[in-house]
């Protein structure tokens, strides 16, 4: 566990690559179903 900035963990969203991220927090959360935010 020494890389932690590098992609590869699969720890939600450090796992994740940096784009999907950015989409998730640009709809504010994790993968939020779509109810309060619109």
């Amino acid at each position: 566990m020494a890389d932690d900035n590098n992609q590869g963990g699969g720890r939600g969203f450090a796992g994740m690559d940096r784009d999907k991220q950015r989409e998730i927090a640009s709809k504010g959360g994790k993968a939020s179903g779509g109810s309060r935010n619109e």
